[in-house]
């Protein structure tokens, strides 16, 4: 029988671990091995279980003097809509823009914050990804500096549903509180009160 993509069920499931491709990104040119990197991480997206041990396609494709978007779009269109319906638009976008990050301390710091604003946005699937490719036993986490690694390793156990009760309903009320603030749960909320005045004054209008 073939393989079958790993579709998540939940924050809780791990994809396969890509082999990070570095040969593409001597040690002398951060910038490639940090596109390197993201390609992986994109790879881990749509990995198989029989994927594991060998580059996924976008690091297949890698080229250390093309930017990854333009890569990207090599790839397969079946391929591209999966790591887009995964990670969203928006995300992919930002991991796009990383991929030129030189900086290693930066590149960390700015995956990280990116795993979180995915998280409090409500992109769970991507957070999911980012925290797990930056906290388990792959080449990128080796990469990762401890204390973001010990940071993501937590992320991941409250998505999870592993965390502490009161991290977790921290991270409940973080997110009624994003829902509360947007103009759509304001405007949903402006909506259930007029529905509310709305069905008193009918009522009370039936009694009089």
């Amino acid at each position: 029988m073939g393989s079958h993509p790993i579709v998540p069920s939940g924050p809780q499931d791990l994809r396969p671990k890509i082999k990070l491709d570095t040969s593409m990104a001597p040690a002398q040119n951060p910038a490639a091995v940090a596109k390197a990197r993201v390609a992986s991480l994109l790879d881990r997206s749509v990995a198989t279980t029989s994927d594991a041990k060998h580059p996924g396609p976008l690091s297949q494709a890698l080229h250390t003097q093309q930017k990854l978007s333009l890569t990207f779009r090599s790839l397969d269109k079946v391929t591209q809509e999966k790591m887009r319906s995964i990670l969203g638009a928006s995300t992919l976008h930002s991991l796009f823009s990383l991929s030129e990050e030189s900086n290693e301390a930066l590149f960390f710091q700015d995956l990280y914050s990116l795993g979180q604003e995915s998280q409090k946005s409500g992109n769970i699937s991507a957070a999911s990804l980012i925290f797990t490719s930056m906290s388990d036993d792959s080449e990128i986490a080796a990469a990762t500096p401890q204390p973001l690694r010990e940071k993501a390793l937590a992320a991941v156990q409250i998505l999870s549903g592993a965390g502490s009760q009161g991290r977790q309903l921290e991270f409940q009320l973080s997110r009624f509180a994003d829902e509360v603030a947007s103009p759509v749960g304001i405007a949903a909320m402006g909506t259930a009160g007029l529905t509310y005045g709305s069905v008193r004054l009918a009522t009370f209008g039936g009694l009089s």
